[in-house]
């Protein structure tokens, strides 16, 4: 499960700021790691494995954040 698909599967959908605080990270910094802009250090993967109960593994992080590059590189081309 990627980070997104985790924070838009709770319910309520649980904010990029209330994540943000679990794993001691800013929302920006939150935000940046869905939209790929940014990747988490190895500290910061555990944290949100961690913050997920492992619904959201290091492989996921990557998944997503590959998925969130090529997003952004398609809508740069068009």
């Amino acid at each position: 499960m990627t980070l997104d698909d985790f924070l838009n599967s709770k319910s309520p959908k649980m904010s990029h700021a209330a994540f943000a605080e679990l794993i001691d990270a800013s929302q920006a910094t939150v935000s940046r790691y869905l939209n790929g802009d940014r990747f988490p250090p190895p500290e910061t993967i555990r944290k949100i494995v961690s913050a997920t109960k492992g619904k959201v593994t290091a492989d996921d992080l990557l998944v997503g954040f590959e998925r969130a590059k090529k997003a952004k590189a398609s809508e740069s081309a068009a």
